[in-house]
């Protein structure tokens, strides 16, 4: 599985997602840690807003990095190359989805390293490692089940699928989640679970418990759409031109 997935991130080579993987990060806390600097607006919520903010964007951003991911295989003859390699299917879906959640992982130690240096020389906030950590896996955890969606969505339908998709999603969970439209529907949303939980921690409304239920449905679920997506592409013959 290793080598499957350094073999995806291989394809990557020359590819935009490379750059957007480095500049996003960089470019998310540069511009909300100026904001921070030049406002007091979220004085007091600082961490709470960055991981809010940062979750919003987050859900947004995989439809069209999940895409990319798949730029090289769509190239080379429309997926051809990739469904005849003859290589396991289930185990290159399979690679492709932990490559997507490396890239996550990494996008946010990126961006979390940067705004606790800038808290360190900037601001007195007390900086809880403890919240932090919270905050990360709760994020990593509730995309997991979005990343084999837009997988699926892409194969099906490329890029135009994904980003109207995630283009939805975001904006329902934006909606059900930082409003009393969705006080009784978000439990059955996983897609709004990641900002509702976060809003909920950040004002101490949720418990650790409540995020840990959370966070193994997240893991359940993400395990059965693995089972439902690779089955699905170990029977799929691809698509042609005409399709596209």
């Amino acid at each position: 599985m290793i080598k499957l997935i350094y073999s995806q991130w291989l394809r990557t080579k020359r590819m935009p997602i490379r750059i957007f993987f480095l500049i996003c990060p960089i470019a998310f806390t540069i511009i909300f840690c100026s904001y921070l600097l030049v406002g007091n607006v979220l004085k007091g919520v600082e961490v709470f807003s960055f991981f809010g903010l940062f979750i919003i964007v987050a859900t947004f951003a995989i439809s069209f990095f999940v895409p990319m991911l798949y730029d090289a295989d769509k190239d080379a003859c429309y997926y051809a190359n990739e469904l005849r390699v003859g290589v396991n299917r289930r185990l290159i879906f399979l690679s492709k989805f932990f490559l997507m959640l490396l890239f996550v992982l990494i996008i946010e130690i990126i961006a979390i390293s940067l705004f606790i240096t800038f808290l360190m020389i900037f601001s007195s906030v007390h900086i809880s490692f403890t919240q932090f950590f919270i905050f990360f896996i709760l994020i990593n955890v509730s995309l997991c089940p979005m990343i084999v969606c837009y997988q699926f969505i892409t194969l099906k339908f490329n890029y135009t699928g994904s980003i109207l998709i995630g283009c939805f999603t975001t904006l329902a969970s934006i909606l059900l989640g930082t409003t009393d439209l969705g006080i009784i529907i978000w439990k059955y949303l996983p897609f709004v679970w990641s900002i509702k939980l976060a809003l909920d921690y950040g004002k101490g409304q949720s418990g650790t418990y409540v995020i840990i239920l959370y966070l193994s449905l997240s893991i359940l679920l993400t395990l059965v759409l693995l089972f439902v997506t690779t089955q699905w592409y170990n029977n799929w013959e691809g698509i042609n031109y005409l399709e596209e």
